[in-house]
């Protein structure tokens, strides 16, 4: 935390002599030192997220927790009218997870969508600055696959096809 801390002095003050990332020039550029204090409070709130650790813990139901502060802005940003397009091209029975196979109760259709989020096939983390998605860029995953596959491209460092993801699921077995 401190070199960083150096790194972002660095992008203020360049005769210090120490490099900067132009990501470290940009957080500069949008906390000048008249608000500090605010980066300051951030950076506090991503090391604590960071250094959670999970563990199964007894949590109370009356626990209170702090919802809705800003950590960061660098998201990128997503069009919603994606997913609403994908869902609109199937029909109830087309209505599956690509991963899965899973198809929804029959419900109302709305409830039946619930279950389903947009999918990019191709990595939007690839893409440098803003990208054209196509719909058949898209499929619709499970919440359940949707979350798996995410987190089995974090934890491999490498990009899972939908297409992968359902021979890993195959493979798996009981955890010992």
């Amino acid at each position: 935390m401190a070199l960083k801390l150096q790194n972002l002095q660095s992008a203020i003050d360049p005769a210090r002599g120490l490099s900067s990332s132009k990501r470290d020039r940009e957080v500069v550029a949008e906390f000048p030192l008249s608000r500090k204090g605010e980066l300051a409070d951030i950076a506090v709130a991503i090391i604590r997220e960071l250094s959670i650790e999970p563990q199964h813990i007894e949590v109370p139901e009356d626990e209170i927790f702090i919802e809705g502060h800003v950590i960061t802005a660098s998201h990128r940003s997503r069009d919603r009218r994606l997913r609403r397009r994908l869902l609109d091209r199937c029909s109830d029975e087309s209505l599956v997870c690509e991963v899965c196979d899973f198809s929804p109760p029959l419900l109302t259709r709305a409830l039946r969508e619930s279950f389903f989020e947009a999918h990019h096939i191709v990595p939007l983390a690839d893409a440098a600055g803003q990208t054209s998605t196509r719909v058949a860029d898209m499929v619709l995953l499970c919440a359940g696959c949707h979350r798996f596959v995410h987190k089995l491209i974090s934890s491999r460092k490498r990009w899972i096809s939908t297409r992968d993801a359902p021979s890993v699921l195959a493979t798996a077995g009981p955890r010992n």
